[in-house]
């Protein structure tokens, strides 16, 4: 036999009713960025038809004591899991969002960076004695000098988070994205090491900026 627990059906229903409005809300915003949502419509329907035979009783609260609803356990199983796929639904969205967010960043730097002239071909070498067996000093001088292909490499990973998130894949993208970053970081750190005097262009080249 089922046992049962009391619950506030009408709360239950007003904040599942708002979180779906919510992710429809986010569905749209991801359908403006062509992101892909396959089976999303689905999913709610299916959700809201598991809970359908206890929105029937809400015809009835008024009779009912303050304190809540009675439902079974079994009952009280479905509306979890209505709500965890509400949840579910737009934890993904939210997640690929915050990806995307982060995407349209770098790319900006790295439009930033070339512009400024850190992305073309350079040549450093070591101005400290001290890093002259230095790997991380010698992998930016390496990076430095093949900049070109570092930022076409870095473009072709943010086409990558591009093609990720439209499937909602926000794991992949993200992945992606720790790769395109690369040339960005390595950049930055190539600028520091000249600021501090560790690298120096070589004759006749700039300094990077």
């Amino acid at each position: 036999m089922s046992d049962y627990r009391r619950i506030d059906l009408l709360q239950c229903h007003l904040t599942i009713n708002h979180d779906i409005a919510h992710l429809r809300s986010n569905m749209r915003l991801a359908a403006n960025l062509e992101m892909e949502l396959v089976d999303f419509d689905k999913q709610i329907d299916e959700a809201l038809g598991t809970l359908e035979p206890l929105v029937q009783r809400l015809a009835s609260m008024a009779c009912l004591p303050l304190d809540g609803a009675p439902v079974t356990d079994e009952e009280f199983d479905l509306i979890l899991a209505a709500s965890g796929t509400i949840g579910g639904l737009s934890h993904c969205l939210e997640t690929t969002f915050g990806v995307y967010r982060q995407v349209q960043q770098a790319i900006g730097q790295l439009d930033y960076l070339v512009s400024e002239g850190k992305g073309v071909d350079r040549l450093f070498v070591v101005a400290d004695p001290a890093l002259a067996d230095n790997p991380v000093a010698r992998n930016l001088i390496a990076h430095a000098a093949a900049s070109t292909g570092g930022v076409l490499a870095a473009r072709q990973c943010f086409a990558l988070c591009s093609s990720a998130l439209k499937r909602l894949d926000y794991q992949a993208a993200a992945r992606h994205l720790s790769e395109a970053r690369r040339f960005a970081s390595n950049e930055n750190l190539l600028a520091s090491l000249v600021k501090r005097g560790g690298l120096r262009a070589a004759e006749g080249l700039p300094a990077c900026a």
